[in-house]
């Protein structure tokens, strides 16, 4: 079998206390791509001086007409 993959970079929000994950667009995220039969296999975040600054989401499912 033959995987096509997918990356999507979700972007943070900002406030009093640092930088967050909306956790509202996560979900929607991942809900969507789900449905168009994407599997998350990782994740990956991205650091600068010990704070997130942005997290990418990877995607894989089977490549249409693979065998």
């Amino acid at each position: 079998m033959t995987w096509e993959y997918q990356t999507i970079k979700l972007e943070l929000e900002k406030n009093w206390s640092g930088v967050i994950l909306n956790p509202d667009e996560l979900n929607k995220t991942l809900n969507e791509n789900g449905a168009a039969s994407w599997e998350l296999v990782s994740t990956v975040d991205t650091q600068s001086l010990g704070t997130t600054v942005e997290v990418t989401l990877i995607f894989k499912r089977p490549r249409a007409g693979a065998s």
